[in-house]
């Protein structure tokens, strides 16, 4: 990018982690992989690459490298920092931050430098912005949120809901989510609509089809879900085969999403909504292509921040 070349558009065989994986052979479900898909797209939105090359340029004129676990470590202390906030009694602070901050699983994650922390640091800012009211500027972190990678989308509608029925009718709701949420909306398209029109079609590639498993150098099916399952019975023959997971999706995603924004509507609250964004999304990433070991740590992570935002200390006086 700061060579003025589009990311999604070049590929990476002539970087350093082309050069690691020259002649490894990997496996997914037991099945050999040579080489590396990820040296031909690049996945994230372009928030992240935008976010590290700010961050890093400085770092780097100082002190002659760059890191990019830099950021993401900076992102936990934060992330650590806005929890401790966010919960009220000294004691839950101290088991709330344990139980995020010390569970080795996402330390592990986090040392080899995988980007879930960020996005969880992006979270705690939103919640910590709307405890504080703040709901336009929760609104402008969520955009940069969803800009910098895809698992924030599923976000939305229980954030979109959660605004929704602050007022008593629709008219009203629907005026308060515009008020306060189009500045966010025009913060996105000033930063996607430039990777839009500058190549569209391997925007679309890497965002969505080397994902979705479309491409003949899609990301291999792998992982502990439905994909696992469907590939050992023999409905799926090869980790690089295309199989439209879309449709189990929307079978029990769809109803499940309704059903979480009912309840959700009961009592509307900050607990509720992470708790219904941990539950849609563990159901959409099981039926998806791939449900890796560290998606299932970030919604651990998730259901933590959901119990201690929700959690009142019992009372042993008259009931």
């Amino acid at each position: 990018m700061l060579q003025g070349k589009n990311f999604y558009s070049e590929d990476f065989n002539e970087s350093i982690f082309a050069q690691w994986n020259q002649n490894e052979v990997s496996y997914f479900l037991g099945e050999a992989y040579q080489g590396t898909p990820a040296l031909y797209h690049y996945v994230y939105l372009p928030f992240y690459p935008i976010l590290s090359a700010l961050v890093s340029w400085p770092i780097e004129n100082i002190f002659g490298f760059w890191d990019q676990r830099i950021l993401l470590y900076a992102a936990f202390l934060a992330s650590l920092y806005l929890l401790y906030k966010l919960v009220k009694e000294k004691e839950d602070k101290l088991l709330a931050l344990t139980l995020f901050g010390f569970n080795p699983w996402f330390v592990r994650d986090v040392v080899e430098g995988k980007n879930d922390v960020l996005i969880l640091f992006f979270l705690l800012w939103i919640i910590y912005l709307l405890r504080q009211n703040k709901i336009v500027q929760s609104s402008l972190v969520l955009a940069l949120a969803v800009l910098t990678k895809q698992t924030m989308w599923l976000l939305l509608p229980f954030y979109f809901f959660y605004l929704f029925w602050q007022k008593d009718n629709w008219q009203n709701s629907l005026k308060f989510v515009w008020q306060k949420t189009k500045y966010s909306i025009f913060l996105c398209l000033i930063i996607l609509l430039p990777f839009l029109f500058w190549d569209f079609r391997s925007f679309w590639q890497d965002i969505f089809q080397y994902p979705n498993g479309s491409l003949a150098t899609s990301y291999p099916i792998n992982g502990f879900g439905w994909s696992r399952f469907l590939y050992h019975i023999g409905v799926i023959k090869s980790v690089r085969d295309y199989y439209p997971f879309i449709i189990w999706q929307a079978v029990f995603c769809l109803p499940l999403a309704f059903w979480l924004i009912k309840y959700q509507a009961k009592k509307n609250s900050l607990s509720l909504m992470i708790l219904a964004y941990a539950i849609f999304l563990a159901c959409f990433w099981f039926f998806s292509r791939f449900f890796q070991a560290n998606y299932i740590v970030f919604i651990w992570q998730l259901l933590v921040i959901s119990y201690f935002l929700g959690y009142n200390k019992p009372t042993y006086g008259k009931a």
